[in-house]
């Protein structure tokens, strides 16, 4: 397959950069102010009852909830805008193709190298200038240390919500709103936020490249399922590594 990298915008129907920008801004941010306000009545909740581990028990429904909530009212607001409807017009959404299937398996497989390659060489930086940093997320810990039926809750909310969530903010919606920087900024600004918003030292680089990858796949599929199917396969991968607890 030759790969064309197409710098047009790959949705039908465009929006103004500043709603792109006020819809990015009420989704992500909302999102976690929701996830924060959840988590503070869970600590007050945890006082009153002395439930030390309550907040471990409700942490996966707490995201699932909000996720969901934030989904739904942001593909609203796409659906609202003008003209009304045509919400998979305004995304740049459609069915799977050979060609997209490719795509993904291209761009999925150089990302892992890449991604290996610069976690290894990042890590190697912050051991020589000492530099302190966690050698996983927090919620890596807490998938491990949960229940079945919370890993279930797990599963869902990043195999499933959270590619469909993330690609539609960074990869659609801050992506558009940073075009007037042009191609080459849009991508490179949207997947430096992706990476940055992830608040992990260690995994700085990789993401970043992940954020690349997951851009470019759109730009050359001109479809956002393709960065979601992704999205999604790698958060499986990730997810099946912890529970294993493999040291990868």
């Amino acid at each position: 397959m030759k790969i064309k990298l197409n710098f047009e915008p790959p949705w039908q129907l465009d929006i103004a950069p500043g709603w792109l920008a006020v819809i990015f801004v009420f989704g992500f941010f909302g999102n976690q102010a929701l996830v924060m306000l959840m988590g503070g009545v869970i600590v007050v909740i945890s006082h009153i009852t002395g439930w030390e581990n309550i907040g471990n028990v409700w942490l996966a429904p707490v995201c699932l909830l909000a996720d969901m909530f934030f989904l739904s009212l942001v593909l609203a607001v796409y659906y609202l805008l003008n003209p009304r409807g045509r919400l998979m017009e305004k995304l740049g959404l459609r069915s799977f193709t050979k060609r997209d299937i490719l795509t993904a398996i291209i761009f999925f497989a150089a990302a892992a190298i890449a991604v290996v390659a610069a976690t290894g060489a990042w890590q190697w930086g912050l051991d020589t200038w000492h530099i302190p940093y966690a050698q996983e997320q927090d919620i890596s810990s807490e998938l491990r240390n949960a229940g079945p039926l919370l890993q279930v809750a797990f599963a869902i909310v990043t195999i499933i919500l959270a590619p469909l969530f993330e690609e539609l903010l960074f990869r659609r919606t801050l992506f558009g709103a940073l075009l007037p920087l042009g191609t080459a900024g849009a991508v490179v600004g949207a997947s430096l936020v992706f990476a940055l918003v992830h608040f992990f030292l260690l995994g700085l680089p990789g993401l970043f490249l992940l954020g690349l990858a997951f851009q470019l796949s759109y730009l050359v599929s001109r479809n956002l399922a393709v960065p979601m199917a992704m999205h999604a396969v790698w958060n499986l991968s990730s997810f099946i590594i912890t529970l294993a607890g493999w040291d990868i």
